[in-house]
Protein backbone atom coordinates (compact mmCIF):
# COMPACT_ATOMS: atom_id res chain seq x y z
CA UNK A 1 0.00 0.00 0.00
CA UNK A 2 1.42 3.36 -1.03
CA UNK A 3 1.27 6.34 1.34
CA UNK A 4 -1.25 9.04 0.60
CA UNK A 5 0.08 12.53 -0.06
CA UNK A 6 -3.21 14.40 0.20
CA UNK A 7 -1.47 17.50 1.53
CA UNK A 8 0.16 18.01 -1.89
CA UNK A 9 -3.13 18.51 -3.73
CA UNK A 10 -4.23 22.08 -4.40
CA UNK A 11 -6.95 23.57 -2.24
CA UNK A 12 -10.41 23.74 -3.84
CA UNK A 13 -11.03 27.38 -3.07
CA UNK A 14 -9.73 30.68 -4.37
CA UNK A 15 -7.80 33.06 -2.10
CA UNK A 16 -9.78 35.78 -0.37
CA UNK A 17 -9.83 39.15 -2.05
CA UNK A 18 -7.35 41.73 -0.85
CA UNK A 19 -8.54 44.33 1.57
CA UNK A 20 -7.39 47.81 0.71
CA UNK A 21 -6.99 50.13 3.71
CA UNK A 22 -9.71 52.76 3.93
CA UNK A 23 -7.36 55.51 5.10
CA UNK A 24 -5.69 57.91 2.73
CA UNK A 25 -2.68 56.47 0.89
CA UNK A 26 -0.64 59.42 2.11
CA UNK A 27 -0.90 58.71 5.86
CA UNK A 28 2.06 56.32 6.19
CA UNK A 29 4.35 58.28 3.84
CA UNK A 30 3.58 61.42 5.86
CA UNK A 31 4.42 59.59 9.10
CA UNK A 32 7.67 58.27 7.60
CA UNK A 33 8.55 61.74 6.31
CA UNK A 34 7.83 63.31 9.68
CA UNK A 35 9.98 60.76 11.50
CA UNK A 36 12.78 61.33 8.98
CA UNK A 37 12.67 65.10 9.48
CA UNK A 38 12.61 64.62 13.26
CA UNK A 39 15.63 62.28 13.03
CA UNK A 40 17.55 64.82 10.93
CA UNK A 41 16.73 67.62 13.38
CA UNK A 42 17.85 65.41 16.28
CA UNK A 43 21.09 64.60 14.45
CA UNK A 44 21.82 68.29 14.02
CA UNK A 45 20.90 69.14 17.62
CA UNK A 46 22.70 66.22 19.31
CA UNK A 47 25.90 65.34 17.42
CA UNK A 48 26.77 62.61 19.95
CA UNK A 49 23.61 60.71 18.95
CA UNK A 50 23.66 61.62 15.25
CA UNK A 51 24.68 58.14 14.07
CA UNK A 52 21.58 56.68 15.74
CA UNK A 53 19.40 59.43 14.32
CA UNK A 54 20.71 58.79 10.80
CA UNK A 55 20.11 55.07 11.29
CA UNK A 56 16.32 55.57 11.18
CA UNK A 57 16.08 57.07 7.65
CA UNK A 58 18.84 54.71 6.51
CA UNK A 59 16.70 51.79 7.70
CA UNK A 60 13.72 53.23 5.81
CA UNK A 61 15.81 53.28 2.64
CA UNK A 62 17.39 49.89 3.24
CA UNK A 63 14.01 48.19 3.63
CA UNK A 64 12.37 50.07 0.81
CA UNK A 65 13.14 50.10 -2.89
CA UNK A 66 16.75 51.18 -2.48
CA UNK A 67 19.19 48.25 -2.33
CA UNK A 68 21.16 49.52 0.69
CA UNK A 69 22.59 46.84 2.96
CA UNK A 70 21.94 48.21 6.43
CA UNK A 71 23.31 45.21 8.34
CA UNK A 72 26.74 46.83 8.32
CA UNK A 73 25.25 49.89 9.96
CA UNK A 74 24.07 47.73 12.86
CA UNK A 75 27.60 46.36 13.30
CA UNK A 76 29.04 49.88 13.09
CA UNK A 77 26.59 51.21 15.68
CA UNK A 78 27.09 48.18 17.92
CA UNK A 79 30.61 49.34 18.73
CA UNK A 80 29.39 52.81 19.70
CA UNK A 81 26.02 52.42 21.41
CA UNK A 82 24.37 49.78 23.61
CA UNK A 83 22.40 47.09 21.78
CA UNK A 84 19.31 47.75 23.88
CA UNK A 85 19.12 51.13 22.08
CA UNK A 86 20.03 49.99 18.56
CA UNK A 87 17.77 46.96 18.25
CA UNK A 88 14.42 48.58 19.20
CA UNK A 89 15.24 51.55 16.99
CA UNK A 90 15.99 49.31 14.01
CA UNK A 91 13.00 47.06 14.64
CA UNK A 92 10.63 50.01 14.98
CA UNK A 93 11.90 51.65 11.79
CA UNK A 94 11.70 48.33 9.94
CA UNK A 95 8.12 47.73 11.10
CA UNK A 96 7.05 51.17 9.90
CA UNK A 97 8.57 50.86 6.44
CA UNK A 98 7.29 47.30 6.03
CA UNK A 99 3.77 48.42 6.97
CA UNK A 100 3.98 50.95 4.17
CA UNK A 101 5.43 48.37 1.76
CA UNK A 102 2.57 45.96 2.48
CA UNK A 103 -0.03 48.70 2.16
CA UNK A 104 1.45 49.82 -1.13
CA UNK A 105 1.54 46.25 -2.41
CA UNK A 106 -2.05 45.58 -1.35
CA UNK A 107 -3.21 48.75 -3.10
CA UNK A 108 -1.39 47.78 -6.27
CA UNK A 109 -2.67 44.18 -6.29
CA UNK A 110 -6.26 45.23 -5.60
CA UNK A 111 -6.43 47.31 -8.77
CA UNK A 112 -8.32 45.94 -11.73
Amino acid sequence: MLPSFHFLTPLPYAPASLQVPERSPWVLPAILGGITVAALILAAAQPAWSALAYFVPFTFLGNSLAPLPYDGAVVYLGARYPLWVIVPLGVGATLLIEAWNIELLSRMLARE
